[in-house]
């Protein structure tokens, strides 16, 4: 009984990490609106699964990471691409893109981090003589 509870085990894991590998491979705004679908089940409580929960994690980090990159890039120029307030939250850079995605569905094909640029700006601009 030990041996089939291991086998089964190794077996989800190797599963799980499978299915992260494929999914943590997001090239373009359809990848990323892919995730965001998940994440949106998940704050709306509509029927979702652990697929949907990593997706969602995904997602999450996937976007926080690239604003703050495009943040600690701003930081160093005099030009920022965007200027964020102290009380801006990961959920609203996460709101942010997925609405852009859903209004924007004839760029989903391009790199994800294309979109990105083009959305956040647009959602945190900077005065044109400096930060807000």
């Amino acid at each position: 009984m030990k041996k089939i509870i291991c086998l089964l085990l190794i077996a989800l894991f190797f599963s799980n990490s499978s299915f992260a590998a494929n999914e943590l491979n997001v090239r373009t705004g359809n990848d990323l609106y892919n995730l965001y679908k998940s994440s949106k089940k998940i704050k709306l409580q509509n029927n979702f699964d652990m697929k949907d929960v990593m997706k969602a994690s995904m997602y999450s980090g996937f976007v926080s990471g690239v604003a703050g990159v495009m943040l600690i890039n701003g930081v160093n120029h005099q030009n920022p691409s965007i200027c964020i307030g102290s009380n801006t939250t990961i959920e609203q850079y996460e709101d942010t893109l997925g609405i852009y995605l859903e209004n924007h569905p004839e760029e989903r094909n391009e790199s994800a981090l294309l979109i990105i640029n083009r959305a956040f700006p647009v959602a945190f601009p900077c005065q044109q003589s400096g930060r807000k």
